[in-house]
C-alpha cells in the first residue's frame, strides 16, 4: 500500500498484481505443457497429475491475488471513492467523509516467534473497510503514515 497522490486528493493504492501475474504465468506454462504432452502422445499418469495440479493452483492463486485497490479521498467534495479490481470482477463505491469514523492499523501476530503483520482499515458507519487485501509484514510505517494522513483529512473541513 502506498500514497501515490497527495494534493487536492489523497490517493492510496494497494496492489497484489505481481504475485497474481506470476501465478498466471505458471498456470499458462502448465497449460502449455499439458497441451504439448497431449499432442505428443505422452500419457504418463504422474506427469499429468503434476501439471494438472500446477495448472489448477496457478489459476486459483491468480484469481485470488490478482487484485488492485484504489482509494481516492476527494478533499473538496469530502468523499471517498474506492475501487477493488480482481482478475475477473470489480467492486467499488462512494462514501462521504462523515461516514468514516477512523483510520486504524490492524496488527496480527504471526505465531510464537513474535512476528507481526499489518494492514490499514477504515472504520465506517457500515463496518470496517480494509484498504489492503492482506496483512503484510514490513508495512507498519507506511500504514501508520497513511492512517495519520487520512485522520488529518477527515478532521480538517478545509483539508
Amino acid at each position: 500500500m502506498k500514497i501515490v497522490r497527495d494534493d487536492s486528493m489523497l490517493q492510496l493504492v494497494d496492489s497484489t498484481r505481481p504475485l497474481g501475474g506470476l501465478a498466471l504465468v505458471a498456470a499458462m506454462f502448465a497449460g502449455g505443457s499439458v497441451f504439448y504432452k497431449f499432442r505428443a502422445g505422452l500419457h504418463a499418469p504422474g506427469t499429468w497429475l503434476g501439471l494438472g495440479l500446477m495448472l489448477a493452483v496457478g489459476v486459483a492463486v491468480s484469481l485470488v491475488f490478482f487484485s488492485k485497490r484504489d482509494f481516492q479521498f476527494d478533499k473538496a467534495a469530502r468523499k471517498l471513492t474506492w475501487r477493488r479490481r480482481l482478475l475477473l470482477s470489480q467492486r467499488g463505491g462512494e462514501m462521504p467523509f462523515a461516514d468514516i469514523t477512523d483510520a486504524v492499523v490492524e496488527v496480527r501476530n504471526l505465531g510464537d516467534n513474535g512476528g507481526k503483520a499489518f494492514r490499514l482499515v477504515l472504520k465506517t458507519a457500515q463496518g470496517p473497510l480494509p484498504v489492503c487485501d492482506a496483512y503484510t509484514t514490513g508495512t507498519k510505517a507506511a500504514c501508520e503514515t497513511a492512517a495519520a494522513r487520512i485522520r488529518e483529512i477527515l478532521r480538517d473541513p478545509k483539508a
